[in-house]
């Protein structure tokens, strides 16, 4: 015979078993994260409307070095827009 009884510890084994098996499971946790994401714009280049050029504001009397300063003048202007709409285009495109 044994000094300690069969019947109880198989008892005791299973209660322990049953009991471990009846805990809830770990709840699953919502958490709202803010992800933040790069979104594609398409840019638009914009271009002004044409300064008004010294060549038109000159009357039809003046004199030809004038004519030909105001010329001058208006094709510098000309020549400054068209790198400023160039510089606009390139920053859109991403290329240098």
């Amino acid at each position: 015979m044994s000094h300690f009884p069969a019947r109880p510890a198989i008892t005791l084994a299973a209660a322990l078993f049953l009991a471990s098996c009846a805990t809830p499971e770990p709840r699953e946790r919502v958490v709202v994260q803010r992800v933040e994401v790069p979104v594609y714009q398409p840019c638009a280049v914009r271009l002004e409307p044409p300064s008004a050029l010294p060549v038109d504001a000159d009357p039809p009397a003046t004199d030809i070095f004038d004519q030909m300063k105001a010329a001058l003048a208006s094709i510098d202007l000309l020549r400054a827009d068209l790198k400023e709409a160039r510089a606009a285009a390139e920053g859109c495109s991403g290329q240098p």
